[in-house]
Parts: structure tokens; C-alpha cells; sequence
């Protein structure tokens, strides 16, 4: 079988030459591209509905139950009970941090965990809580204007 049949067979045009794509590099350059062509990101934002932004390895929203982080340092776990949500804090290495559990009167959507502490969202506020700090009172709060929307948040030692 020549090489020429098995390429028609699985649809491979023939090897072009060193001049064809010499030729063909050139007129990459020779004209600019068209501008009444909408690029693939204009017309799926205009035709696609996208889903909701999300932390990595969050679960849905409408569970009593959601992971809100997962990573080589642990696991963030939200438990709903009516109004009370308790984050409980798995650690992957149990040598270096206790396992805890925090009630919170808020609901938390967003978390994301590190070695030296945790960071926790709702819809207007951001909470932060610090491992094994050497000062008092090193936990802090921000509290997040109206107009504003968290969409996500990381933490990482620096």
C-alpha cells in the first residue's frame, strides 16, 4: 500500500513542500485579520450561560453539608443547623495542628486553608484566624460594602 493511499484513506493532504510552506508562512503576515469576525469568547458570552463562581472543590450551595476546601494541608467542611454553621477544620498532618470545630452565626461560602491559618467568606465579611500565633488577638475581620461580591479567596504562607 503507497503512502499516498493510506493518507487519502484517513483524510491527511499531502505533505506540502519546503517552498509551499515558506509561501504559506509569509502571507501569515501579509494581511491583517478580519475585524468584522467575532472572536469565540465574544459570541459565548453572548449565547452561553456560565456557572456560578466557585472556590476549588466547593460543593453546591443548596447542601447542609459542603467542602469548601481540600488541599495538601486539610479540608474545610461546612455543617448547617438552622442558623449555626460549624467549619470543621480536618489537617492533613495531625503532628502539627489539632483537628477543630468552629461555630459561626453566619453563612460561609467561600474557605481556603494553608499551613499558618484560614481564611472564611460570606456574603459581606471575610474572617481570618492564624495557627499557632506567638501574639494575642492576631484573628481579624473585614467587613465587605454592599455594592461589593466575593467571588473567591486564597491564603497562602508568604
Amino acid at each position: 500500500m503507497s503512502v499516498n493511499v493510506t493518507k487519502r484513506r484517513y483524510g491527511i493532504g499531502d505533505i506540502p513542500t519546503l517552498g509551499q510552506i515558506e509561501d504559506k508562512e509569509s502571507r501569515k503576515f501579509s494581511s491583517p485579520p478580519a475585524k468584522n469576525k467575532q472572536s469565540f469568547s465574544e459570541e459565548t458570552r453572548k449565547n452561553k450561560n456560565f456557572q456560578k463562581i466557585f472556590m476549588p472543590n466547593a460543593s453546591p450551595e443548596h447542601l447542609s453539608e459542603r467542602y469548601l476546601a481540600w488541599n495538601c494541608f486539610g479540608s474545610i467542611v461546612v455543617r448547617y443547623d438552622g442558623l449555626t454553621s460549624y467549619i470543621e477544620v480536618d489537617f492533613a498532618d495531625p503532628s502539627r495542628h489539632k483537628n477543630l470545630t468552629m461555630p459561626k452565626n453566619i453563612h460561609i461560602e467561600h474557605a481556603s486553608l494553608c499551613d499558618t491559618g484560614l481564611v472564611l467568606t460570606s456574603s459581606n465579611s471575610v474572617l481570618y484566624y492564624q495557627f499557632d500565633s506567638w501574639a494575642n488577638n492576631t484573628d481579624w475581620s473585614l467587613n465587605i460594602d454592599a455594592k461589593e461580591e466575593i467571588k473567591g479567596i486564597p491564603v497562602s504562607y508568604t
